[in-house]
């Protein structure tokens, strides 16, 4: 699916995302979604929110665009509730465990207020894969072992 094309100093589709109680939702799936910061008059914070279940491990990674993101040096921020403390930070890519089942809030801003006109980034959330649960096979029982080697 193509993003819909937009000149990195008009505000995005996302707009108003200003605060955590204007957070859009992001997919976390990996589907991307092209941005701006976009300067108005001074300086603009994005803010999302990702549904999230409880154990599971999410990247979350936000790009400058090219030559439309050159001015970007971005920072990123985990809230757990709006008001909160942020719980993990990061430069352009952030990763994170799930604590509980909920909706968590990400900030996205530039590291300087003073950022210039080129300011595009992507963004995208991807569930990491959960790998199978394995045991040792210094704790499966003697008798299975046993049993298991009868047909090798």
């Amino acid at each position: 699916m193509a993003q819909a094309a937009y000149a990195p100093t008009d505000g995005d589709p996302y707009e108003v995302d200003d605060s955590c109680e204007e957070a859009t939702e992001i997919a976390n799936d990996g589907t991307p979604q092209r941005r701006n910061l976009f300067r108005d008059p001074d300086f603009d914070i994005d803010w999302v929110k990702i549904s999230a279940d409880e154990g599971r491990r999410y990247v979350v990674e936000a790009r400058p665009d090219g030559a439309d993101g050159a001015d970007l040096s971005l920072r990123l921020n985990l809230y757990a509730r709006c008001g909160d403390v942020e719980f993990a930070t990061g430069g352009e890519q952030l990763e994170f465990k799930a604590f509980t089942d909920a909706t968590y809030y990400l900030q996205i801003r530039d590291s300087e207020r003073d950022y210039g006109d080129s300011n595009a980034y992507t963004l995208k959330v991807s569930a990491k894969q959960t790998p199978p649960k394995t045991m040792p096979l210094s704790d499966v029982p003697a008798e299975i072992l046993r049993r298991a080697t009868d047909f090798v």
